[in-house]
């Protein structure tokens, strides 16, 4: 059993089979109401582990009347796991045991690579803003952006910024909670993470 980054999700593995049990934080009791299984994926799909990004799961699953076992990542929206195939690798039959197991995961992707697979199931807006460029605060709902030590709600705040706050682009994305986060610096050297924006609005602009 291991669980997920976020602390949201359970991973339970016995044998050839894998469940993902889901909670909602803020419902966590000793009832076993606040418990609820998150259907796996479609075709006999096995979910093998967490990759160490995000939420993102590994899955595997063997192709009916093949030896090819396709290899996706897994993503869970609504209580149900959504998948891109990432590889796939071509198993003999009379060796079925042959495949890619929790102990033969290696991340090793960079930090660029790792923001990138972050947003693999991104619904947010389309990104404007990219490293190196200036950006500024463009709406705020009367709510001063949140500058965060990492991105993702659960950061740290370590500044609030006024809207027509400017500062430049020096990292991301990273997309997590349903928000596009980038990596800022402030004027004033305060470095940070901020949401670009969700799926209706744009939090921060390009200064032009």
């Amino acid at each position: 059993m291991k669980w997920s980054p976020s602390g949201n999700e359970l991973l339970v593995s016995l044998l050839d089979q894998s469940r993902v049990v889901g909670f909602e934080p803020e419902a966590v009791s000793d009832e076993l109401e606040t418990l609820h299984q998150i259907d796996e994926t479609d075709n006999n799909g096995l979910l093998i582990d967490w990759i160490g990004i995000g939420d993102l799961l590994l899955v595997s699953q063997t192709l009916p009347m093949s030896d090819e076992v396709v290899y996706s990542l897994g993503y869970i929206r609504s209580n149900e796991v959504e998948t891109r195939e990432a590889f796939r690798i071509s198993v003999p039959i009379s060796s079925p045991q042959i495949g890619i197991g929790i102990g033969n995961w290696i991340l090793t992707a960079d930090e660029q690579e790792r923001g990138a697979l972050s947003c693999l199931f991104d619904e947010t807006l389309p990104a404007r803003l990219e490293v190196g460029a200036r950006a500024r605060v463009t709406f705020t709902d009367g709510t001063p952006s949140r500058l965060r030590a990492e991105p993702g709600l659960d950061g740290a705040e370590i500044a609030q910024m006024a809207e027509g706050t400017e500062f430049s682009v020096i990292g991301g994305p990273w997309c997590a909670d349903n928000y596009r986060w980038w990596q800022l610096e402030l004027d004033d050297g305060a470095i940070g993470w901020s949401a670009e924006g969700d799926a209706e609005d744009y939090f921060l602009e390009p200064v032009e």
